[in-house]
């Protein structure tokens, strides 16, 4: 696993007007490679025999399962991290979280990326200054919200002031929050994404609530009161197509591609009053990782599987199947790894 830390935003004190607050966000990227057979091998032991003609030596060479995460909006500069200080609230900017195959990534995979959005007690103040956050008389509350968007605006709160989290189907926006994502300018912030049911779109598989009590890592606690999980699986599978094996010919530019969609293309942060996150560090660390989709999300083997999928690889052929078989990979891959404290799926891990 390769990890870099790409951005962090770091809020000051904020000067007259302006509400300057130093937002600093730490993006650590995670390049994991997953598999459900231990991809990467090369096996020389395996011996066929032939009855009175000695032996013959097979080699079975497995293909490889390697991505690359990158975001190309946010800096071309190998030496700069991308650090963002003194950022003015409901500030916009550039950031793209898009995985690639790499050259010797041979097998089609299922690709998903973790975002973990930290949150914290403030209270959240309109474009127009006025408060969102207050009480019958208009005294200002502090409130759980997400210190970052990236176009979904954030998630609707019990009357507890606890998010919304579990099974992707019940997850809910604040419409006026997810309004001032997308909506353009004077009345929005254009902060969209890819989350879509298209070939070149992401799917939500779960969004988790993890406490800040729950993280091993104090430099993630600075000021926060957790971190959201989002989880997406991205709804084509992705190889490096230039050299992929000719069997799935038929299925590059289709369902098989190089390289991701970016999950979104901007993120967006919190407006609130002002001096409640002076000096405050907080990070979004996003992980990419890998699957591979032969053998796996299908519970049947290839030659099993010629009759309902119609290609006889084992691979889904449809955007349809890509979608229901990225998440069963990821369920059983999750189940099988609840113990093992390396797994990309452990979201309150956050030192890798």
């Amino acid at each position: 696993m390769e990890n870099k830390d790409l951005l962090q935003l770091t809020r000051g004190p904020k000067t007259g007007k302006e509400r300057k607050r130093k937002v600093f966000k730490h993006i650590s990227i995670g390049v994991v490679v997953l598999s459900a057979v231990g991809l990467g091998a090369v096996q020389t032991g395996a011996h066929s025999y032939l009855t009175g003609y000695g032996s013959l030596r097979n080699i079975f060479s497995e293909g490889k399962v390697t991505i690359n995460l990158t975001e190309p909006k946010w800096t071309n500069d190998p030496k700069d991290p991308g650090n963002k200080e003194k950022v003015v609230p409901g500030d916009v900017f550039d950031k793209d979280p898009t995985v690639t195959a790499e050259s010797n990534c041979v097998t089609p995979s299922f690709v998903y990326l973790q975002i973990r959005v930290p949150y914290a007690k403030v209270t959240k103040v309109n474009d127009d200054s006025t408060l969102y956050d207050k009480d019958a008389n208009g005294a200002p509350l502090k409130k759980n919200h997400m210190l970052l968007t990236f176009g979904e605006g954030e998630l609707m709160k019990t009357a507890s002031d606890t998010f919304l989290v579990g099974d992707a189907a019940n997850i809910r926006y604040d419409s006026a929050s997810e309004i001032l994502d997308s909506a353009a300018p004077p009345n929005g912030h254009n902060v969209t994404n890819n989350i879509n049911n298209g070939k070149d779109g992401w799917t939500l598989l779960r969004v988790e609530d993890i406490s800040v009590n729950a993280i091993t890592d104090a430099s993630y606690k600075n000021g926060v009161e957790g971190y959201l999980v989002f989880t997406y699986a991205y709804n084509s599978m992705i190889a490096n197509t230039d050299v992929i094996n000719d069997k799935y010919a038929s299925l590059v530019n289709q369902v098989i591609v190089k390289k991701t969609t970016p999950l979104f293309n901007k993120v967006r942060t919190i407006n609130c009053l002002e001096g409640q996150l002076d000096g405050i560090e907080y990070k979004m660390p996003i992980k990419a990782f890998a699957i591979q989709a032969t053998h796996t999300g299908t519970g049947t083997d290839e030659d099993a599987n010629k009759t309902s999928d119609g290609n006889g690889n084992g691979v889904p052929s449809t955007t349809a199947k890509v979608i229901e078989q990225a998440r069963k990979a990821f369920e059983t891959y999750t189940n099988q790894n609840k113990d093992n404290g390396n797994a990309a799926t452990i979201v309150s891990s956050f030192s890798s």
